[in-house]
C-alpha cells in the first residue's frame, strides 16, 4: 500500500511535501449518495486547494486513515425544469445554472459514518484526470466507478512499474534550449522518435516548441494534431501508401536518395524538399547508432551528388551525432561545410540533425552558440534547424520497478524485477547501454562483495538481464528499484513481448503525480474495428 510521506516514494529527484488539506465536513447536496458514491464536502481550514480535477487521496478520520478519491471542481447548482430535482454539474439541455463555486468533495472507501462537523485531513496521493462535464447520471455513475478502480490501483501499488516524468525538470530543459534558440536564431525541432508523450506537448507549446520531426506518417499526424503545426519529415524510404499523409501533415520533407526524390517529386510540390547527406564524420562508437559506418544506408556522400543539385531541392539534412558534446557539433558543421559548401548558396535551409545534448551537465552551450552563430553569419540566407531529441527530456524522469524475487545460481544473485529489459529498456541489450540505478553502482561480478546483484527482467528471454550492480543495502522482495533518466528513447521503444505489463505513464507537477495512462489486457488484445 502507498502511504506517502514525501514524493521520493514516486522516484522523484526533488523531494516536496505532499499537498495536505484540512477541513470541516459540511452539508452538501447529497447527489453522490443518490448514485452510490457518498461524499464529504469540505470547508477548507488549511492547505492549498489543487487544480480542478479528480484525485487519489488518503483521509485521516478520527485518527484512522482511509483511502478515497476527491473531486475538486466547480459545482454548478442547477434546477431540472422537468421534475424539480436539484443536481450538480449536469449539462443536459433543460437545466438552468443558478450559481457556481469551487468545492472539495471526498468519497471514502470502506467508510460510511456520519461525520458532519468533524475535522478531517486529506493527503493528495495523485491526480487521476481533469474535471469534465457530465451529461447524465448514468454517465456520471460509470465515470465514478472507473475513477474508483483507478484510485484503488494507485493505493494498492498496482500501478508499478511506471515511467514518471517531472514537469519542473522538463521546463528547466526547455528554458535552456529556448535560450540557445534565442541567441542563435536557429529553429529547434522536437524529435518524436525520442519522445512522443503527447499529453505533455502543451508544456512544449508554452516555450514555443510546436514544430516536430517525423519519420512515419503516424508521427507526422501526431505532430500536426497535438503540436498544431506541420512537421519536418525524414524517412529512409517513402512509399506510395504513405507519401500522401506526409504531404498532408508536413511542411518540409527530406529524401534519403536522389532516386526517391525523383520518384515522388511531383507528389510533394507543396513541400520544401531536401536531401539527407553523409558528412562522413561521427564520434558515435557503437555501430548500431552510427549513421556514418561503412556502407551506411543513411545519407548521400558528396561524391554521389552531381555538381548541381536536382531541381526543386531547397535544403540539406545531416544527422550523425548521438548524445554528443558541443565540440562534436563544431566538428560536424566543419565536416558538412567541407563536403557540401558549394551547394549552400542556392539553398534555403540546412538541418544539422540531432545528438546536440545541450541540456547535459557540463555541456558547453557557449561553444554550440558560437558555432551556430558563425555559421549563420557565413550563410545569412539559410534557415538553420536542429532536432536534438534527447536534449528535451534528458534527466527529466525515471522508470520505477519493483523487486519480485531474488534467486541465486552458481554464486550469482539476480534480483528479478516486474519489468523487462527486452520490452522496456531495449537499449540495454542492443547498445549496450547501462542505466544509472539509484542507490547502486555498476561493478564487475565479485562474489566476495556484499549486496551485488544482477538485475533480471521478467520475460522468457534468457538474456533479459543487465550487468551486476552493488547496492548500499541488501535487496528484499517488494522494494522499488529506480532507473534514472528513462524518459527519452524508452517509452517509444517498449514492446508487448510475452504480454508483459506495460509501465504506467505518470507526469508530476508540484509533487503531485497525474496518471495519464495505465495499460491493461485490452492493450495487449485490442478490439478489432
Amino acid at each position: 500500500m502507498i502511504d506517502l510521506k514525501n514524493t521520493a516514494d514516486f522516484g522523484l529527484k526533488t523531494e516536496r511535501p505532499v499537498n495536505t488539506l484540512k477541513g470541516t465536513v459540511v452539508n452538501g447536496r447529497k447527489l453522490g449518495r443518490k448514485i452510490g458514491f457518498p461524499t464529504a464536502n469540505m470547508s477548507i481550514i488549511s492547505g492549498e486547494i489543487p487544480a480542478l480535477g479528480v484525485y487519489v487521496v488518503r483521509v485521516d478520520v478520527r485518527g484512522k486513515w482511509y483511502g478515497g478519491m476527491m473531486n475538486v471542481g466547480i459545482a454548478a447548482e442547477v434546477q431540472d425544469k422537468n421534475d424539480g430535482f436539484t443536481n450538480i454539474d449536469l449539462t443536459d439541455k433543460g437545466y438552468d445554472c443558478l450559481d457556481s463555486k469551487i468545492t472539495c468533495e471526498v468519497n471514502f472507501f470502506n467508510f460510511d459514518e456520519n461525520i458532519y462537523g468533524e475535522i478531517i485531513t486529506v493527503k493528495i496521493i495523485g491526480k487521476l484526470r481533469n474535471e469534465r462535464k457530465i451529461k447524465s447520471f448514468e454517465i456520471l455513475k460509470t465515470q465514478l466507478q472507473q475513477d474508483r478502480q483507478n484510485a484503488l490501483n494507485v493505493l494498492d501499488g498496482r500501478l508499478n512499474p511506471a515511467y514518471i516524468l517531472e514537469e519542473e525538470l522538463l521546463e528547466n530543459n526547455l528554458r535552456t534550449i529556448a535560450s540557445v534558440r534565442a541567441r542563435t536564431g536557429v529553429e529547434i525541432l522536437v524529435a518524436l522518435k525520442s519522445f512522443a508523450l503527447w499529453k505533455s506537448f502543451a508544456i512544449f507549446n508554452r516555450f514555443g516548441f510546436n514544430v516536430a520531426t517525423a519519420s512515419s506518417s503516424n508521427e507526422a499526424t501526431l505532430a500536426y494534431e497535438e503540436l498544431g503545426a506541420n512537421a519536418h519529415a525524414f524517412s529512409p524510404c517513402y512509399t506510395d501508401e504513405n507519401i500522401d499523409d506526409f504531404v498532408k501533415y508536413c511542411s518540409h520533407i527530406t529524401f534519403n536518395s536522389v532516386q526517391q526524390y525523383e520518384r515522388f517529386r511531383t507528389r510533394v510540390t507543396g513541400l520544401s524538399s531536401g536531401l539527407r547527406v553523409n558528412p562522413e564524420y561521427s564520434e558515435v562508437a557503437t555501430e548500431l547508432y552510427n549513421p556514418t559506418v561503412k556502407g551506411s544506408r543513411l545519407g548521400i556522400k558528396h561524391e554521389q551528388l552531381s555538381e548541381v543539385l536536382p531541381q526543386g531541392i531547397e535544403g540539406l539534412h545531416c544527422h550523425t551525432l548521438c548524445e554528443s558534446s558541443a565540440e562534436a557539433s563544431v566538428k560536424l558543421i566543419e565536416a558538412f561545410e567541407h563536403h557540401f559548401s558549394k551547394y549552400l548558396h542556392k539553398l534555403k535551409w540546412v538541418n544539422f540533425g540531432g545528438g546536440h545534448l545541450m541540456t547535459r551537465k557540463n555541456y558547453d552551450t557557449e561553444i554550440l552558440v558560437q558555432a551556430l552563430s558563425e555559421f549563420k553569419q557565413r550563410y545569412p540566407h539559410l534557415k538553420v534547424y536542429l532536432e536534438p531529441g534527447s536534449a528535451f527530456t534528458w534527466q527529466t524522469g525515471v522508470l520505477k520497478a519493483r523487486v519480485e524475487d531474488i534467486v541465486e545460481r552458481d554464486g550469482i544473485k539476480t534480483a528479478i524485477l516486474n519489468i523487462s529489459f527486452s520490452c522496456h529498456l531495449p537499449d540495454c541489450l542492443e547498445m549496450p547501454y547501462m542505466p544509472e540505478v539509484r542507490g547502486a553502482k555498476i561493478v564487475e561480478r565479485d562474489l566476495n562483495a556484499p549486496n551485488v546483484y544482477r538485475l533480471g527482467g521478467n520475460s522468457c528471454l534468457a538474456g533479459d538481464f543487465i550487468c551486476s550492480h552493488q547496492f548500499d543495502h541488501e535487496l528484499h522482495t517488494g522494494e522499488d528499484i529506480i532507473f534514472e533518466d528513462m524518459i527519452h528513447y524508452t517509452m517509444v521503444k517498449t514492446t508487448m513481448f510475452n504480454g508483459l505489463q506495460h509501465p504506467s505513464i505518470v507526469i508530476t507537477k508540484g509533487g503531485i503525480p497525474t496518471y495519464f495512462r495505465n495499460f491493461a489486457y485490452g492493450d495487449y488484445k485490442p478490439r478489432l474495428s
